[in-house]
């Protein structure tokens, strides 16, 4: 059963992709949407949309 899902994983990543073409518009901190396709930037730590902050122990936003 690892051993199927290892060697899932590791055609993936190993496929060729599609470059995306087009207009890219921000979803939120950590993604975006080219046509209709989203993308979520992978590594990237960013508050979503409707989350709230903290700063000084004060609502930020």
């Amino acid at each position: 059963m690892i051993t199927a899902f290892v060697t899932a994983v590791a055609l993936q990543s190993s496929m060729p992709v599609a470059p995306l073409i087009g207009r890219a518009t921000v979803i939120d901190g950590d993604t975006l949407e080219i046509g209709s396709q989203r993308v979520r930037l992978w590594g990237v730590d960013a508050p979503e949309g409707r989350q709230s902050c903290m700063r000084d122990g004060q609502a930020y936003r």
